[in-house]
């Protein structure tokens, strides 16, 4: 890994936290986020992984100063490090040092130290956990070099500062897993409230989308231009704000929200796990994450609709994009303004076209099978 200025950034206001909520989005934006982490410690190398003990399975899905090699080190002898039983004795609520599970007479001559440390001129790990499952827990590591010592308690504390905050954009991006290709960074609007609906943050797109034509922010809230649509928008996010996290059933609300003229959007309301509120009393941290792309948009191009890159119509185009999103059909065709006649025409044609039998069977050709990141 490369030599870098492991010099503490001055401490201030955090200036990236809305950093870390897009990279629940836009992942590219990961390597940014550690590194500004990292910096407030004193880090020269951080990643974000998951772990799965059972599997002997550890995945990198973000990282910034680390080489091939070291991630290489860091994968084959993750059951070596001595902080990842503490993950599970301990749990979630509070940063981990990996020296701290060291006597100090063994730091030096622990396999941990001697196969993956010293290698790469490293001296200690602090890992911040981010969710635990029975088998998996994901967690936020950063090393630290030889020459900047060990980590010690304000470096904790500043951390358990951020944790909330990854906690949530790591939950946001298990939402993503009810349907992934749907959300495309650059297009979607991610919207984060409180349990009130007051906005918290909001991604570029989500900034966007607040123009009044179809979404704004009122008095701090999220609301919906039309009222009726204001009104289903304001109970789905009073509704996933109090939704238990073993709740059964679906977790996601799917709205269609009018505009000004013909445009519409379709939102997805979702609650975030109260888990990761958990450890800031009194924050006002998120509980709902609010997703919307434009109705007109489609999930694929359409040549990709089948072998014979046949063109296919706006309206149909728009009908699909809506079903794809999680709009029923009659919903869908009034959102869009549709006559019932042109509906089920518009309807007719894509389900001729992608051999379905029905709208369900529609969607379900159209998305393919569930992909989990």
């Amino acid at each position: 890994m490369a030599d870098v200025d492991c010099t503490a950034a001055q401490r201030g206001p955090f200036d990236f936290i809305g950093d870390i909520y897009d990279s629940a989005l836009d992942p590219s934006r990961w390597s940014d986020v550690l590194y500004k982490t990292s910096k407030l410690v004193q880090g020269c190398a951080a990643a974000l992984i998951v772990y799965s003990p059972s599997e002997d399975n550890l995945r990198v899905a973000g990282r910034w100063n680390i080489n091939s090699q070291f991630e290489k080190a860091m994968t084959a002898a993750a059951p070596l490090n001595p902080a990842v039983p503490a993950i599970w004795l301990l749990g979630i609520e509070r940063p981990i040092i990996t020296s701290a599970f060291l006597h100090i007479g063994q730091r030096d001559h622990s396999i941990w130290r001697q196969k993956i440390m010293q290698p790469h001129g490293l001296l200690d790990t602090a890992i911040v956990p981010l969710a635990r499952t029975a088998r998996a827990f994901s967690a936020v590591m950063i090393m630290r070099p030889h020459r900047a010592g060990t980590f010690d308690h304000a470096d904790t504390a500043l951390l358990a500062e951020l944790t909330p905050y990854f906690r949530e954009a790591a939950s946001v991006a298990a939402l993503l897993d009810y349907n992934p290709s749907t959300m495309q960074s650059t297009s979607t609007a991610m919207i984060l409230t409180n349990a009130q609906g007051r906005i918290l943050h909001a991604n570029a797109a989500g900034q966007c989308a607040l123009d009044g034509c179809a979404l704004l922010c009122l008095d701090e809230e999220l609301a919906a231009r039309e009222r009726a649509s204001d009104m289903r928008l304001r109970t789905a996010i009073a509704r996933a704000a109090c939704l238990p996290d073993s709740a059964p059933g679906p977790r996601v609300a799917s709205l269609a929200i009018k505009g000004i003229d013909t445009s519409a959007l379709a939102v997805r309301v979702m609650p975030i796990s109260k888990d990761v509120s958990r450890s800031v009393a009194g924050s006002d941290l998120a509980r709902v994450a609010v997703f919307a792309n434009s109705a007109r948009r489609m999930e694929r191009p359409a040549h990709e609709m089948n072998s014979g890159h046949r063109a296919v119509a706006v309206e149909d185009e728009r009908l699909l994009a809506l079903l794809v999103q999680g709009l029923n059909f009659e919903r869908a065709a009034w959102t869009l303004s549709m006559s019932q006649p042109a509906a089920d025409a518009s309807l007719a044609r894509l389900l001729a076209r992608m051999k379905a039998h029905n709208a369900t069977e529609l969607v379900a050709r159209i998305k393919g099978p569930p992909s989990f990141a």
